[in-house]
């Protein structure tokens, strides 16, 4: 006796971002890039979560303000919790500085 599987009760979907990876200089604003979310849900439906205070903060339209160097993980997840997913956030004045960098 074989037991089937409903596939289609799966309710598939995942949370895709951009980019893993923030860079920023403090004070310095960008917005998390969401590249897909799961069906039936908007970026109304986000909840972003500095996991280290001090460095970040982000208001509810994903908008990411440096406040202080650092590193912190954000995560990024559904109101409802089913979905998440993380992104690495970082501050530093000197991200953008080359001094010493040398082309492969």
């Amino acid at each position: 006796e074989y037991n089937l599987f409903d596939f289609e009760s799966i309710t598939m979907g995942y949370i895709d971002l951009h980019s893993q990876q923030m860079y920023l200089k403090k004070e310095e604003t960008l917005y998390v890039g969401i590249k897909k979310l799961p069906e039936n849900y908007s970026k109304q439906d986000l909840v972003y979560t500095p996991m280290e205070a001090g460095v970040c903060t982000v208001n509810s339209n994903g908008q990411v303000t440096a406040i202080g160097e650092g590193v912190t993980v954000l995560k990024i997840s559904t109101n409802d919790g089913k979905y998440e997913i993380y992104m690495t956030i970082i501050v530093n004045e000197d991200y953008n500085n080359l001094e010493g960098f040398t082309p492969l």
